[in-house]
C-alpha cells in the first residue's frame, strides 16, 4: 500500500472512531425514537466525511437508504431496547448494552463503506446484499472496539499516553466527554439535574468531539 493510501486509510479509521464515540455518547440515557434518528443522522454524517475523504459524490438520501438497508435489523434492536428501557445504562440487548451496540453499528457501517470506497465504488454502486453480510461480520468487531473505548473512558483523564501529544490530547478529550456523560447520567437518575438539563448538557458535550 502506498504512503498516500495508508494515510487515507488511517484518516478513515480516525473518522470512524470519532463517530463511534459520538454514537456511544448519544446512546447514554436514550430517548425513544429521537436517539434512533440521531444515530442514523450521525452515521449519515460519517458517510459524508468518508465520501469527502475519498473524493466521491455524496447523497444524504442514498446514505440513509444504505444505512437502513444494511443496518436495519440492528437499529430496530436498539430502538426496541430503548423503548423498553428503564432509566440507566444497564439496558441490554443479548448481553450487550445499547451504548455498545450503537457504537458497534456505527463502526460496522463505517467499515463496510470504507471497503467499497477503497474499491473505487460510488455510493449507488454498493451491493447491498454483500454489504449486509460484511456488516454482520464487522458488527462483532465493532462490539469489541466499542467495549474497549468504553473501558478507556473509565480511566482517569490524562492517565494514558501514546507519546504523540496531539493524538493524546484528542483521545483524552473524547474519553473525557464519555466519562462526563456517564457522570451526568448518574446525576440525572438521582434527580439532581432534570431531564432538560441533562439533554442540554449532553448536546453541548457531544458537539465537542
Amino acid at each position: 500500500m502506498s504512503a498516500d493510501k495508508q494515510a487515507r486509510k488511517t484518516k478513515a479509521t480516525d473518522i470512524i472512531t470519532h463517530n463511534v464515540l459520538l454514537s456511544m455518547g448519544a446512546a447514554i440515557i436514550p430517548v425513544p425514537v429521537a436517539d434512533i434518528i440521531a444515530l442514523t443522522t450521525l452515521q449519515a454524517k460519517m458517510l459524508k466525511e468518508l465520501c469527502d475523504l475519498y473524493q466521491k459524490p455524496f447523497s444524504n438520501d442514498i446514505a440513509r437508504n444504505i444505512i437502513t438497508a444494511v443496518a436495519g435489523n440492528s437499529l430496530a434492536r436498539i430502538g426496541s431496547s430503548i423503548i423498553k428501557a428503564i432509566p440507566g445504562l444497564g439496558t441490554l440487548i443479548g448481553g450487550v448494552s445499547a451504548v455498545i451496540l450503537s457504537g458497534a453499528s456505527t463502526y460496522a457501517i463505517g467499515q463496510v463503506f470504507v471497503k467499497n470506497l477503497e474499491e473505487g465504488k460510488a455510493m449507488e454502486e454498493i451491493n447491498l446484499d454483500a454489504a449486509r453480510e460484511l456488516y454482520k461480520q464487522e458488527l462483532e468487531k465493532g462490539k469489541e472496539v466499542a467495549s474497549q473505548l468504553e473501558k478507556e473512558s473509565e480511566v482517569p483523564p490524562g492517565s494514558t499516553s501514546t507519546g504523540n501529544d496531539s493524538t493524546d490530547f484528542e483521545e483524552n478529550k473524547r474519553m473525557n466527554v464519555i466519562h462526563l456523560l456517564k457522570e451526568l447520567s448518574n446525576l440525572n437518575q438521582q434527580g439532581i439535574i432534570t431531564d432538560e438539563e441533562f439533554a442540554a448538557k449532553k448536546k453541548e458535550l457531544l458537539e465537542q468531539i
